[in-house]
Protein backbone atom coordinates (compact mmCIF):
# COMPACT_ATOMS: atom_id res chain seq x y z
CA UNK A 1 0.00 0.00 0.00
CA UNK A 2 2.61 2.49 0.33
CA UNK A 3 5.27 1.38 -2.07
CA UNK A 4 3.55 4.35 -4.83
CA UNK A 5 4.19 7.10 -2.10
CA UNK A 6 7.88 6.33 -2.04
CA UNK A 7 10.66 8.82 -3.94
CA UNK A 8 14.26 7.24 -4.14
CA UNK A 9 16.61 9.61 -5.49
CA UNK A 10 19.99 8.68 -7.38
CA UNK A 11 22.07 9.51 -4.60
CA UNK A 12 19.88 7.09 -2.15
CA UNK A 13 19.99 4.31 -4.47
CA UNK A 14 23.85 4.60 -4.90
CA UNK A 15 24.04 4.56 -1.35
CA UNK A 16 21.64 1.39 -1.02
CA UNK A 17 23.48 -0.15 -3.38
CA UNK A 18 27.01 0.55 -2.28
CA UNK A 19 26.29 -0.80 0.94
CA UNK A 20 24.03 -3.95 -0.45
CA UNK A 21 25.91 -4.83 -3.51
CA UNK A 22 26.62 -8.17 -2.77
CA UNK A 23 22.57 -8.96 -2.08
CA UNK A 24 22.62 -8.52 -6.11
CA UNK A 25 25.10 -10.70 -6.84
CA UNK A 26 24.58 -12.26 -10.45
CA UNK A 27 24.57 -16.60 -10.26
CA UNK A 28 26.44 -18.31 -13.13
CA UNK A 29 24.47 -17.76 -16.72
CA UNK A 30 24.57 -18.73 -20.06
CA UNK A 31 23.66 -17.31 -23.13
CA UNK A 32 22.68 -20.15 -25.45
CA UNK A 33 21.07 -20.25 -29.00
CA UNK A 34 18.82 -23.05 -30.62
CA UNK A 35 17.08 -24.33 -33.17
CA UNK A 36 13.75 -26.73 -33.79
CA UNK A 37 10.52 -27.35 -34.71
CA UNK A 38 7.99 -26.02 -32.39
CA UNK A 39 4.51 -28.21 -32.46
CA UNK A 40 2.06 -27.22 -34.55
CA UNK A 41 -1.51 -27.10 -32.42
CA UNK A 42 -2.51 -29.98 -34.64
CA UNK A 43 0.35 -32.44 -33.15
CA UNK A 44 -1.86 -32.97 -30.25
CA UNK A 45 -0.75 -37.23 -30.07
CA UNK A 46 2.62 -38.69 -29.53
CA UNK A 47 2.31 -40.80 -33.13
CA UNK A 48 2.88 -36.11 -34.51
CA UNK A 49 5.43 -35.45 -32.18
CA UNK A 50 6.97 -38.80 -33.10
CA UNK A 51 6.85 -37.79 -36.92
CA UNK A 52 7.76 -34.00 -36.27
CA UNK A 53 10.55 -35.55 -34.27
CA UNK A 54 12.03 -38.02 -37.00
CA UNK A 55 12.07 -35.24 -39.00
CA UNK A 56 14.35 -33.05 -37.33
CA UNK A 57 16.78 -35.93 -36.99
CA UNK A 58 17.05 -35.88 -40.32
CA UNK A 59 18.77 -32.38 -40.29
CA UNK A 60 20.83 -32.68 -37.26
CA UNK A 61 24.38 -34.02 -38.64
CA UNK A 62 23.92 -30.70 -40.81
CA UNK A 63 22.65 -28.39 -37.28
CA UNK A 64 25.48 -30.04 -35.70
CA UNK A 65 28.42 -29.13 -38.16
CA UNK A 66 26.93 -25.41 -38.99
CA UNK A 67 29.35 -22.74 -38.30
CA UNK A 68 25.95 -20.12 -37.92
CA UNK A 69 22.81 -22.02 -36.70
CA UNK A 70 20.52 -19.15 -38.14
CA UNK A 71 21.60 -20.00 -41.27
CA UNK A 72 19.73 -23.01 -41.28
CA UNK A 73 16.49 -21.08 -39.98
CA UNK A 74 14.42 -22.17 -42.69
CA UNK A 75 10.71 -23.55 -41.89
CA UNK A 76 9.92 -25.56 -40.39
CA UNK A 77 13.11 -24.37 -38.25
CA UNK A 78 12.89 -21.50 -36.30
CA UNK A 79 16.08 -19.74 -34.21
CA UNK A 80 16.09 -17.66 -31.39
CA UNK A 81 18.48 -16.81 -29.09
CA UNK A 82 17.83 -16.90 -25.08
CA UNK A 83 20.14 -13.82 -24.11
CA UNK A 84 22.21 -14.85 -20.38
CA UNK A 85 19.90 -16.71 -17.70
CA UNK A 86 20.45 -18.37 -14.45
CA UNK A 87 19.42 -21.69 -12.92
CA UNK A 88 16.24 -20.12 -11.40
CA UNK A 89 15.01 -17.91 -14.95
CA UNK A 90 13.04 -18.85 -17.55
CA UNK A 91 14.91 -18.91 -21.01
CA UNK A 92 12.99 -16.89 -23.66
CA UNK A 93 10.11 -18.77 -25.40
CA UNK A 94 10.85 -21.73 -23.88
CA UNK A 95 10.59 -21.11 -20.15
CA UNK A 96 11.48 -24.08 -17.88
CA UNK A 97 12.68 -26.63 -19.22
CA UNK A 98 15.32 -28.93 -17.78
CA UNK A 99 16.76 -30.70 -20.37
CA UNK A 100 17.48 -27.03 -21.77
CA UNK A 101 18.98 -25.58 -18.08
CA UNK A 102 21.27 -29.19 -17.79
CA UNK A 103 22.95 -29.18 -21.06
CA UNK A 104 23.14 -25.49 -21.36
CA UNK A 105 25.14 -25.05 -18.18
CA UNK A 106 27.36 -28.70 -19.25
CA UNK A 107 28.61 -27.77 -22.35
CA UNK A 108 31.43 -26.20 -23.16
CA UNK A 109 31.17 -22.61 -24.98
CA UNK A 110 30.59 -23.20 -28.61
CA UNK A 111 29.24 -26.64 -28.30
CA UNK A 112 25.98 -28.59 -29.71
CA UNK A 113 23.55 -30.08 -27.60
CA UNK A 114 21.90 -33.62 -28.62
CA UNK A 115 18.41 -33.32 -29.96
CA UNK A 116 16.30 -31.68 -26.83
CA UNK A 117 12.30 -33.02 -27.00
CA UNK A 118 10.44 -30.99 -24.77
CA UNK A 119 6.69 -30.28 -24.65
CA UNK A 120 6.43 -27.26 -27.01
CA UNK A 121 8.53 -28.87 -29.94
CA UNK A 122 12.31 -30.46 -30.58
CA UNK A 123 15.22 -28.35 -30.54
CA UNK A 124 19.12 -28.31 -30.33
CA UNK A 125 21.35 -25.66 -28.72
CA UNK A 126 24.51 -23.94 -29.07
CA UNK A 127 26.51 -22.41 -26.13
CA UNK A 128 27.24 -18.75 -27.07
CA UNK A 129 29.09 -17.59 -23.65
CA UNK A 130 29.05 -18.64 -20.09
CA UNK A 131 29.72 -16.02 -17.11
CA UNK A 132 30.48 -17.03 -13.75
CA UNK A 133 29.14 -15.70 -10.33
CA UNK A 134 29.41 -11.82 -10.34
CA UNK A 135 28.63 -8.94 -8.42
CA UNK A 136 26.75 -6.51 -11.75
CA UNK A 137 27.35 -2.70 -11.83
CA UNK A 138 24.74 -0.10 -10.42
CA UNK A 139 23.46 0.48 -14.12
CA UNK A 140 23.08 -3.13 -14.82
CA UNK A 141 20.39 -4.10 -12.20
CA UNK A 142 19.21 -0.54 -11.62
CA UNK A 143 15.87 -1.47 -11.34
CA UNK A 144 16.04 -4.80 -8.92
CA UNK A 145 17.85 -2.06 -6.40
CA UNK A 146 15.36 0.36 -6.88
CA UNK A 147 12.45 -2.17 -6.40
CA UNK A 148 14.17 -2.87 -3.50
CA UNK A 149 15.14 -0.14 -2.20
CA UNK A 150 11.35 1.16 -2.49
CA UNK A 151 10.20 -1.66 -0.65
CA UNK A 152 12.12 -1.24 2.12
CA UNK A 153 11.48 2.11 2.84
CA UNK A 154 7.91 1.39 2.15
CA UNK A 155 8.27 -1.31 4.88
CA UNK A 156 9.88 1.52 7.43
CA UNK A 157 7.05 4.03 6.35
CA UNK A 158 4.16 1.36 7.00
CA UNK A 159 6.19 0.22 10.49
CA UNK A 160 6.47 4.29 11.37
CA UNK A 161 2.22 4.31 10.63
CA UNK A 162 1.45 1.38 12.40
CA UNK A 163 3.17 2.73 15.76
CA UNK A 164 1.44 5.99 15.33
CA UNK A 165 -1.87 4.74 14.97
CA UNK A 166 -1.14 2.31 18.11
CA UNK A 167 0.16 5.09 19.82
CA UNK A 168 -2.80 7.46 19.36
CA UNK A 169 -5.71 4.56 20.31
CA UNK A 170 -3.29 3.68 23.30
CA UNK A 171 -4.03 7.42 24.12
CA UNK A 172 -7.68 7.48 23.12
CA UNK A 173 -8.10 4.21 25.52
CA UNK A 174 -6.15 5.46 28.70
CA UNK A 175 -8.02 8.68 28.21
CA UNK A 176 -11.27 6.72 28.01
CA UNK A 177 -11.38 3.18 29.91
CA UNK A 178 -14.67 2.40 28.23
CA UNK A 179 -13.66 2.70 25.06
CA UNK A 180 -12.41 -1.07 23.12
CA UNK A 181 -10.11 -1.41 19.91
CA UNK A 182 -13.24 -1.45 17.90
CA UNK A 183 -14.43 1.94 18.96
CA UNK A 184 -11.39 3.24 19.39
CA UNK A 185 -11.19 2.43 15.85
CA UNK A 186 -13.98 4.11 14.47
CA UNK A 187 -13.71 7.63 16.25
CA UNK A 188 -9.98 7.32 14.27
CA UNK A 189 -11.32 6.16 11.12
CA UNK A 190 -9.63 3.26 10.48
CA UNK A 191 -10.81 -0.06 9.60
CA UNK A 192 -11.01 -2.41 12.77
CA UNK A 193 -10.88 -6.54 11.56
CA UNK A 194 -12.50 -9.69 14.06
CA UNK A 195 -10.51 -12.50 12.89
CA UNK A 196 -12.78 -16.50 13.02
CA UNK A 197 -11.28 -18.69 15.60
CA UNK A 198 -7.78 -19.94 14.88
CA UNK A 199 -4.90 -22.55 16.61
CA UNK A 200 -2.28 -21.26 18.92
CA UNK A 201 0.10 -22.88 16.28
CA UNK A 202 -0.66 -21.76 12.61
CA UNK A 203 -1.16 -19.10 10.72
CA UNK A 204 -3.79 -15.65 11.29
CA UNK A 205 -6.44 -15.59 8.37
CA UNK A 206 -5.95 -13.42 5.60
CA UNK A 207 -2.05 -12.19 7.10
CA UNK A 208 -0.38 -15.42 7.15
CA UNK A 209 1.17 -14.46 10.11
CA UNK A 210 2.01 -17.77 12.01
CA UNK A 211 2.01 -17.53 16.03
CA UNK A 212 3.89 -20.22 17.20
Amino acid sequence: DFTGQIEVSDEELKDYYKNNSARFRRAPSVNIEYIGIDYPEDAKNEAAKAKIFQQFKYSYPKIKNAFELKDLAKKPLIYRQSGFFTTNEPIKDIGFQPEFYSLAFSLKEKQTSPIIQTPGGVYVLKVIQKKDSYVPQLEEVKEKVRNSLTLRKAEDEAKRKIEDYKSKIDGLIKDNPSLNLKAAGSIMKVEVKTSPMFKLSGALPEKNITTD
